[in-house]
């Protein structure tokens, strides 16, 4: 009897553990986060993504865009999937230089942190979704957090908000939650909201502070909810879990995890997620060469000497034209036909070697195993590599633009050309949208959209703000005078 009281006493004592939300906060709702290599996910998301619609959302803690840009441009680039989102938080990013850092492929939306170095946020959008800035939830709280959110439009389920956020490393975790609640207020709930970021509070640790208890008491009650699960800060003494993605809709998640790549202390986070975006054609231009050779030309002269013009010999000037050009063309298509260019990844660095290629896939590794396994060993294993590493590859770069300089000597329009790319290796010009927004409406009639400019620049602009009379000699004077010195005037 006593023995069966007791057996009952431990299963119930089990049956509350089980229940116990702290004890299990992370164990139970998403058991797909884990680490990746840069081979493992390569191969792991190309075989999820081959099932599904996906939306893909990557985040970097870049710790200065600056530095790191290249870093990370290469990093995506070496990647066979590309992510419909990337966020980045602590871009250390100045006013107007956005610019500067833009992504192929990719619409940027940012925030920045003003009068003060650090913070700051972006959000890089595929061009083929349908993104707009969401302006209420797109804030920089000094002291506090910066966040910038977008809102995608879905075609089968409700609209989704992305969004990236960082919290001050001032801010205590009471002011964050209070900001983080007033900006979720400000949108739809019925919408799938998937935030990424570093939130600088350890969802590993809920039970050892009353401030960090009360932002994931926060975030459950809206339903939001982490999907990353494994320590994303290690060091050979530590590890935290501050840097996560958290979303109202997990049961959504097909697969969360970390990355182990060294562009700063912070690993990336990553999720996919089953849903169906709505999507802006985007014409795919092909890049096509003539095949125009010696013995193609002659096959293409030998033709045209065979040819059959018996129906160019026509009394009607335009039919002859039109019979000419159509036989011409038809017989240059099919002896010197195009062919499309095989797609090869662009040498970004040339100075890197293949030994040099080599001394970067060791250096991943040492990381993947300090990762692994954080102990003081690896960690100095690791560094002292990668700082010789980082040396030898700046002496090469170095070396690299000499030689260039060297060759173009007494040439200053190839001298300048390389001292551009050297010193702004990423900068393009920024590309047009080929679509037109008013009041909410997307228009992609081209003559629609110059219609939409025209009735803005000469009704809503020019007519009420100039009015166009007779100049005379003293009114020219008098403009030139006031002008700025080195100012130009049209």
């Amino acid at each position: 009897m006593m023995e069966d009281m007791r057996n009952e006493k431990d299963q119930l004592c089990d049956f509350d553990k089980d229940m116990d939300p702290d004890i299990n906060f992370h164990n139970k709702f998403n058991d797909n986060c884990k680490y990746f290599s840069e081979d493992e996910v390569n191969i792991h998301i190309n075989s999820v993504v081959k099932s599904a619609e996906i939306m893909s959302y990557i985040h970097f803690n870049i710790r200065s865009i600056y530095a790191n840009f290249n870093k990370l441009k290469e990093y995506l680039t070496s990647m066979t999937y590309k992510f419909k989102l990337v966020a980045l938080s602590e871009t250390w990013l100045d006013k107007d230089r956005d610019e500067e850092f833009e992504i192929e492929g990719y619409k940027q939306y940012h925030i920045n942190r003003e009068g003060k170095r650090g913070g700051g946020v972006a959000l890089y959008v595929d061009n083929g979704l349908r993104s707009k800035l969401v302006k209420e939830m797109s804030v920089a709280i000094e002291g506090v957090l910066e966040c910038v959110a977008v809102e995608i439009e879905m075609c089968e389920s409700r609209n989704v908000i992305p969004a990236c956020i960082y919290k001050a490393q001032g801010s205590t975790a009471n002011q964050f939650t209070d900001s983080l609640e007033i900006l979720l207020d400000t949108q739809n709930h019925h919408k799938t909201l998937l935030m990424g970021g570093d939130f600088n509070i350890d969802f590993l640790n809920p039970n050892n502070c009353r401030d960090t208890s009360y932002f994931l008491d926060t975030l459950t009650a809206r339903s939001l909810l982490p999907v990353i699960t494994q320590p994303s800060r290690i060091t050979s003494s530590s590890a935290t879990l501050i840097d996560n993605i958290i979303t109202n809709n997990v049961g959504a998640v097909v697969q969360s995890g970390l990355l182990y790549n060294d562009i700063s202390d912070h690993l990336p986070v990553l999720t996919i997620f089953d849903l169906h975006p709505l999507k802006t054609k985007i014409q795919k231009q092909l890049n096509c060469y003539r095949q125009r050779t010696e013995l193609t030309v002659n096959e293409f002269r030998k033709s045209l000497f065979q040819q059959d013009w018996s129906k160019v010999y026509v009394t009607d000037v335009n039919v002859a034209h039109e019979s000419f050009l159509g036989i011409y063309i038809s017989l240059y298509n099919k002896c010197c036909p195009l062919k499309l260019f095989k797609e090869t990844s662009k040498l970004t660095k040339p100075w890197m070697t293949r030994g040099l290629t080599k001394a970067c896939r060791k250096k991943n590794k040492l990381y993947t195993d300090f990762m692994k396994n954080h102990t003081v060993n690896n960690e100095m294993k690791y560094k002292t590599y990668k700082n010789k590493l980082t040396t030898i590859l700046r002496k090469a770069k170095i070396d690299y633009y000499n030689g260039k300089l060297i060759e173009q000597k007494g040439n200053m329009k190839a001298t300048w050309k390389i001292l551009n790319e050297a010193i702004h290796p990423d900068l393009q010009k920024p590309k047009l949208p080929d679509y037109f927004v008013n009041n909410d409406l997307v228009i992609n009639n081209s003559k629609e959209v110059a219609n939409q400019f025209n009735n803005f620049f000469v009704k809503d602009t020019i007519l009420q703000s100039m009015f166009v009379g007779d100049v005379d000699e003293s009114e020219i004077l008098a403009t030139v005078k006031k002008s700025e010195k080195k100012k130009i005037i049209y």
